[in-house]
């Protein structure tokens, strides 16, 4: 078999492609990841043992009856800081 070169216009092509899909792979791994995220309703929330010290303030965040993952508690408690 007669292997062709490839032109460097082509390389460039294909590697771009390649990119392209790998980063919108990730996106959707990190889109699925998001939506299978456990949550918590505040009034949960606001019991953990991990939030003692910022109980007050998750209390007067948080909105009632919306539920939250642990990484959006993290990051709204960030944005306080």
């Amino acid at each position: 078999m007669a292997r062709t070169k490839k032109t460097a216009a082509e390389a460039v092509t294909e590697t771009a492609e390649t990119t392209t899909l790998e980063t919108v792979e990730t996106v959707e791994t990190n889109k699925t990841a998001k939506s299978r995220e456990r949550t918590f309703l505040k009034s949960s929330i606001v019991r953990f043992a991990k939030y003692a010290r910022v109980r007050d303030l998750l209390s007067a965040l948080l909105e009632d009856g919306r539920k939250y993952s642990i990484r959006e508690v993290d990051e709204i408690l960030k944005g306080a800081e």
